[in-house]
């Protein structure tokens, strides 16, 4: 409107382009009174005032013609500055402006989603700590029968391995319920009856803690596997508890492979087959021994003395026993045994 406005100002107002045309036309018709050559000129000129006019008439017109509403105009002109400060944050264009606002409408849904959901999550979590105390304490019970079980099995082994009256216990106590179950399994032992069970890793001596080691092992099913490995499980014990360690050792090897890294005479006894390991320079050499040089070697371990006929018959001795004992009716093993070491 303002600018309809200016315009019909500058063609018709005082000192506009009208009166500057008006008077031209003056100055050309009196000229044109002398030259008569001039009348088309001026007839020209008078046509163009008519001409302009006539356009800032209508200018006018078009301009009192428009509704101005200046809400409308503040309305429209705070639309722009809203516009303006949105592709500020959100993007260059008005196009870029928009997505963000669809996917601000995506997130804004999501959010009233989960804020439903949120509703329900406190009941969810209690029926869910329902459950896991449930399924915890079934465990638990599973558990304790089951080390009601494995601790009678693996007493009988120990005894086997020279205790008399050792205590086993496989302690479950509840806990807070985590990703192995509600309790705390603890294993407590006593060499003897008289002595009050306490944690196996304060309690055992190296010697006892082997056997426990291995009592608990074949009570627990290790025997299942197809192939079983003892690095120095013998360490700690001597004498007739060897014997009997390598004695559990060899039954247990009846039906599957069992590897033994041992320095006990009394435990490679029992082996089927004897392997020694001897160092040579910077390398590691493995050999298997057998007929004499397996009595060799064992009277070796039994105290150095292989070269000697006492050391020898000892030696043929023990690989005697162990046969009788791991081979039961194995009499001719025996006998060729002694036979090897007989003048």
């Amino acid at each position: 409107t303002e600018s309809l406005a200016a315009a019909a100002v500058g063609i018709d107002d005082e000192g506009g382009a009208g009166d500057v045309l008006r008077t031209a036309l003056g100055h050309l018709e009196s000229a044109a009174r002398v030259d008569a050559t001039l009348h088309d000129h001026a007839t020209r000129l008078r046509a163009l005032l008519t001409d302009l006019d006539d356009l800032g008439r209508d200018l006018r017109g078009a301009a009192d013609s428009i509704d101005h509403d200046p809400a409308v105009h503040a309305a429209a002109e705070e639309r722009a500055a809203v516009l303006a400060g949105l592709r500020r944050k959100y993007g260059a264009t008005v196009d870029e402006v928009i997505a963000y606002g669809a996917e601000a409408e995506e997130r804004a849904a999501n959010l009233e989603r989960i804020a439903a959901r949120a509703e329900t999550i406190a009941a969810d979590i209690a029926a869910a700590e329902q459950s896991a105390l449930v399924t915890g304490e079934a465990l638990a019970a599973a558990r304790r029968i089951a080390g009601k079980h494995l601790a009678d099995e693996a007493l009988e082994y120990l005894r086997q391995l020279g205790f008399r009256e050792p205590v086993l216990v496989i302690e479950v106590e509840s806990s807070p319920p985590g990703p192995h179950g509600a309790d705390r399994v603890r294993l407590l032992f006593a060499s003897d009856a008289g002595l009050t069970p306490g944690p196996v890793s304060r309690v055992a001596s190296g010697g006892e803690l082997s056997r426990l080691v291995l009592a608990i092992r074949v009570a627990a099913g290790v025997a299942d596997a197809d192939v079983v490995a003892f690095d120095e499980i013998d360490a700690g014990i001597g004498g007739a508890t060897a014997l009997a360690m390598g004695e559990l050792l060899a039954r247990l090897a009846v039906d599957r492979q069992v590897l033994v890294v041992t320095h006990l005479p009394q435990v490679a006894a029992f082996a089927d087959t004897q392997f020694v390991v001897e160092r040579v320079g910077r390398e590691a050499a493995v050999r298997s021994v057998q007929g004499d040089d397996r009595i060799a070697e064992v009277a070796r371990m039994l105290g150095g003395i292989g070269e000697s006929d006492s050391g020898r018959n000892h030696a043929a001795e023990l690989l005697a026993l162990a046969a009788q004992r791991a081979h039961p009716g194995g009499g001719d093993t025996d006998r060729s045994l002694r036979d090897r070491t007989e003048p």
